[in-house]
């Protein structure tokens, strides 16, 4: 759906509730999938007030990035904070004018940008201990069912501009195929029948070892990391 076809869907919506909507009435118009991101009317008297959800009711917080809070600010819109919504004492009371303020709102930038300290703020809510390197990527060991010996994990942050999350696994005290030609069949193998993680074998100084590791590409998007997973 184009932005057109949105504002013209916020007018029927909208038009509805202007009309119909008693005192303290309200509607809520939220993002699919993400019940914590929505704006909400409500009429009070002659006046309809406005909120945008600070997205801090409920763990895990994710308060809106600061740009977000800015364009927000530009609009009207203050408070914020912890079970506590941005809020506007009196919003159009126009269908048009609503409803292109409805589409305003939902188009701020909700993102923050990819970072190491992302990395890590992560990695700190989650309790686990972890080494950094020199290039300030980071190292930490888990346990996994079924397994004697715990699983290490990298994850490192490359690229020229600093946008590529890469994670990667291996554990060098597990028994290996025999040799590397049969290490890199089960490789293939398991990269055929998975698209996450794929193996590959690595070389180095003394000898090659075998790792699980995926990619992204964060230029554009921030991501949630979650270590659950």
């Amino acid at each position: 759906m184009n932005s057109t076809d949105r504002v013209a869907f916020y007018e029927t919506m909208l038009d509805t509730f202007l009309a119909k909507a008693k005192d303290g009435g309200y509607i809520v118009l939220e993002v699919v999938g993400g019940a914590d991101e929505y704006v909400q009317y409500r009429r009070c008297g002659d006046r309809i007030l406005g909120e945008v959800g600070s997205r801090q009711w409920a763990d895990p917080e994710r308060p809106l990035p600061a740009s977000a809070v800015d364009s927000l600010a530009l609009l009207g819109f203050s408070g914020g904070g912890p079970e506590r919504n941005f809020a506007r004492e009196s919003v159009p009371g126009s269908k048009t004018e609503l409803a292109e303020l409805t589409e305003r709102l939902f188009r701020m930038p909700r993102a923050e940008p990819f970072t190491r300290d992302m990395v890590e703020a992560r990695l700190r809510a989650k309790g686990l201990h972890y080494l950094r390197d020199e290039n300030g990527d980071f190292q930490f060991d888990i346990a996994c069912d079924g397994a004697d010996e715990p699983v290490t994990i990298w994850i490192a942050v490359e690229g020229h501009a600093a946008n590529i999350f890469r994670i990667f696994g291996g554990s060098r005290r597990r028994p290996l195929p025999a040799t590397r030609e049969e290490a890199l069949e089960r490789c293939n193998q398991w990269n055929r029948e998975h698209r996450w993680a794929t193996a590959v074998i690595e070389d180095g100084e003394h000898g090659w070892s075998v790792f699980a590791k995926t990619d992204a590409d964060l230029a554009a998007h921030s991501r949630v990391l979650d270590l659950d997973r």
